[in-house]
């Protein structure tokens, strides 16, 4: 029982760490500026849903879709950095901030594709986190812990739900100057996550000219 409770102690621990729940939340804030609060809740809540079925598929059947399609842990790594770049770069150009400008139509479109990039996919469910729970779940030696490395999944998919949902009082206390300067913040430290998240994938792939 003493070895149970501490896989699952571990399996939590490590998911929590590379999913970054609270670490989010600036990105949050930053790609849902300028969209109604309903629109906050839906994309605090379905960012979440989106990453927690993807690590759950991933967990599951992981190994056979990198088979499938012949992809390397390299290969996931180096792409899902180049992902976040791109998302990063657009945060940093400023051109999110459309101070009341979007139309309905607009902000809907904004909705549902924040809500996947950078949210759902590279932040939560990129390929450090993929890579996580393919390890616990090829690491679980019953049943049981199978359950426990999805469990953890779900919980902690749970927990940036709530971060996300209780971050969208920030926004009403926050002005426009402050709010743009913490998006630029949150900006550089997307970029620099996606330029290791390339490292890694280079060192992987290419030991000898990192050793």
């Amino acid at each position: 029982m003493d070895t149970l409770a501490l896989f699952a102690l571990q399996a939590f621990a490590a998911i929590f760490v590379i999913v970054d729940p609270v670490g989010n939340v600036p990105v949050f804030l930053t790609v849902t500026q300028g969209m109604s609060k309903d629109q906050k809740r839906k994309v605090a809540l379905h960012a979440p849903m989106i990453a927690t079925v993807m690590l759950l598929s991933f967990a599951i059947g992981g190994t056979g879709i990198l088979r499938l399609f012949n992809i390397s842990f390299p290969a996931m790594r180096i792409g899902g950095g180049v992902v976040l770049l791109m998302v990063a770069l657009h945060i940093l150009s400023g051109k999110q901030f459309g101070w009341g400008t979007n139309d309905s139509n607009d902000s809907d479109q904004t909705d549902s594709s924040n809500t996947v990039v950078p949210l759902a996919m590279p932040m939560m469910a990129g390929p450090g986190a993929m890579t996580t729970v393919l390890v616990l779940a090829e690491k679980s030696s019953s049943t049981v812990e199978t359950l426990i490395v999805l469990l953890s999944i779900v919980f902690v998919c749970g927990i940036a739900a709530l971060c996300y949902r209780f971050s969208l009082s920030l926004v009403n206390r926050l002005g426009k100057t402050a709010l743009a300067t913490f998006s630029c913040l949150a900006g550089l430290i997307l970029a620099i996550l996606a330029i290791q998240f390339m490292l890694d994938g280079l060192s992987e792939a290419c030991p000898k000219l990192f050793g």
